[in-house]
């Protein structure tokens, strides 16, 4: 898609946050996927707390554009991915008679495991025991243990990393073994969050009283995603 394709709106679509940094990460995204498409009309929205809201932001782009296209920055199909996204956009399509279509969103196994296989491995300690933590918002909706537990599980086999943690639920085993094991033990913590929001912030906090921590930055910061942003765009 370029600037010539002037029937076409594409909408990247974020949960929002009070957190100053996580609005910067995505406007960074943005313009680093609208500078690799070459396109101009490229947009953003937020389910909530900042602006423009999903419901805005296709509002003011339907009478302009003939197709929009909604990329949704969700991991998992929990309640903001059903009842903010898919239902805005069943209601675009049904009510206004827009045009709108959504893109089908990034998939942490099959998408996301060889990018931060590799990433992890750059965090790997030789002649220690390296552990991974994972941490992820909570959902009513989905089994986060599962799903998150399928793509660790991915990553770990291939490296051969024996044990992982969830932050949340593990935090105690994982400060015993901390305290037990001391310099032979490396722990890589993976908040896996898109954007450097309250969360990912309170995660690191959480482990940087400890020493031998390792820490993955927030998924958008990673040049491959965004390639792969930009990839499922295009097709």
């Amino acid at each position: 898609m370029t600037d010539k394709d002037h029937t076409r709106a594409i909408i990247l679509c974020a949960h929002g946050s009070k957190e100053k940094k996580y609005e910067e990460d995505f406007l960074e995204l943005a313009k680093k996927v609208k500078k690799k498409i070459k396109a101009s009309n490229i947009f953003h929205c937020f389910v909530e707390t900042n602006q423009p809201l999903i419901k805005d932001c296709i509002e003011s782009l339907w009478v302009r554009y003939k197709n929009i296209y909604l990329f949704p920055l969700m991991l998992f199909d929990g309640y903001h991915m059903i009842k903010d996204i898919k239902q805005e956009v069943e209601y675009q399509k049904e009510n206004k008679k827009v045009n709108i279509k959504l893109v089908e969103k990034i998939c942490l196994k099959e998408d996301l495991s060889n990018i931060f296989k590799e990433e992890v491995s750059k965090k790997m300690h030789k002649g220690k025991e390296n552990i991974l933590v994972v941490s992820s918002s909570r959902s009513s909706k989905v089994n986060l243990r599962k799903v998150i537990g399928a793509y660790i599980k991915e990553i770990c086999n291939q490296l051969g990393i024996e044990k992982f943690f969830f932050s949340d639920s593990d935090y105690l085993r994982v400060e015993s073994l901390i305290k037990s094991k001391g310099d032979k033990l490396n722990v890589i913590i993976h908040p896996i969050f898109f954007f450097e929001g309250f969360l990912y912030k309170m995660i690191v906090k959480k482990f940087k009283k400890y020493k031998n921590i390792e820490t993955l930055r927030p998924i958008s910061h990673y040049e491959k995603v965004i390639d792969l942003i930009v990839h499922k765009l295009k097709t």
